[in-house]
């Protein structure tokens, strides 16, 4: 049960990024994303585990990451050019594994006494 439990809550925190219903649609998953929300929403049914798999592979065939697998590679839908890169503050003495979201001015570095410095990291 803590399986299905997990897929539901990967599940529940990719409908809150706002892309991620258009790119369901565009790998042919709408149907089944919508019986996945209809059937979570009914307090009397089961986790509907064999749904998230079906549009978890859906997803994959797309070239997006599962949504509760691992062991998969990025590979960008077709028409889509780059690869995803993530920017974050990071140590400016490169001593430490600290980082720091980029959403927010970057935080001094308490041994350096200057701010964190903006590094972009390949995902």
């Amino acid at each position: 049960m803590e399986v299905a439990r997990s897929a539901v809550a990967a599940f529940c925190a990719a409908l809150d990024d706002p892309g991620f219903r258009p790119l369901a649609a565009e790998a042919g998953a709408s149907g089944v994303l919508t019986g996945i929300v209809t059937a979570l929403n009914d307090p009397g049914a089961a986790a509907p585990v064999g749904e998230l798999d079906h549009l978890d592979d859906l997803l994959a065939r797309a070239g997006l990451d599962g949504l509760d697998r691992t062991g998969r590679t990025y590979r960008p839908l077709p028409g889509l050019p780059g690869h995803p890169v993530v920017e974050v503050y990071a140590c400016p003495l490169e001593r430490c594994s600290r980082i720091a979201s980029t959403a927010d001015p970057a935080p001094p570095c308490g041994v350096a006494g200057r701010p964190l410095r903006p590094v972009r990291l390949p995902t």
